[in-house]
C-alpha cells in the first residue's frame, strides 16, 4: 500500500469516526455535516496528492522549474474548499460547526502525514 492510500484509509477511517460520534451524541443532522466535511477534507487532500505528484514530475524533468509553483495550488483547494463550505451550508443546510470541524480534523491527519514524510526525505 503506498503511502497516499495509507493517508487516505486513514482520512476516511477518521471521518466515519467522527460521523459516528456526532451521530451518537449530537444526533443525524450533526452527523451528517461532519461526514460532508470529512469527505471535503478527504477529497481536497486527494487533489493536494495529485498536485504535488505532478510537480515532482516537473521537477525531475525540468530543474530549471522554481520551487514555488506549490504555492500556485493553494488557490484552486482555498476555491474548492469554500465551495464545498458553501454548498453544504447553503444548499444541503447543514451545521456548519460540525461540517467545519470534521474538515479540521480529518484534514490535520494528512498534514500530520505529510510532516512524518517531510522529516523523511527532503520535500520541496
Amino acid at each position: 500500500m503506498n503511502r497516499i492510500n495509507k493517508v487516505l484509509v486513514w482520512q476516511l477511517t477518521a471521518t466515519l469516526l467522527i460521523g459516528g460520534v456526532f451521530y451518537l451524541w449530537l444526533g443525524l443532522a450533526e452527523a451528517q455535516a461532519g461526514l460532508f466535511g470529512g469527505f471535503a477534507a478527504l477529497l481536497l487532500s486527494l487533489l493536494l496528492a495529485v498536485l504535488v505528484r505532478q510537480l515532482d514530475k516537473r521537477l525531475e524533468r525540468n530543474k530549471k522549474v522554481h520551487k514555488g509553483l506549490l504555492t500556485l495550488f493553494f488557490a484552486p483547494r482555498l476555491i474548492l474548499t469554500l465551495g464545498f463550505f458553501a454548498f453544504g451550508i447553503g444548499v444541503l443546510n447543514l451545521a456548519p460547526l460540525p461540517m467545519v470541524g470534521a474538515f479540521a480534523v480529518v484534514y490535520l491527519v494528512y498534514w500530520i502525514d505529510w510532516g512524518s514524510v517531510h522529516n523523511q526525505r527532503v520535500v520541496l
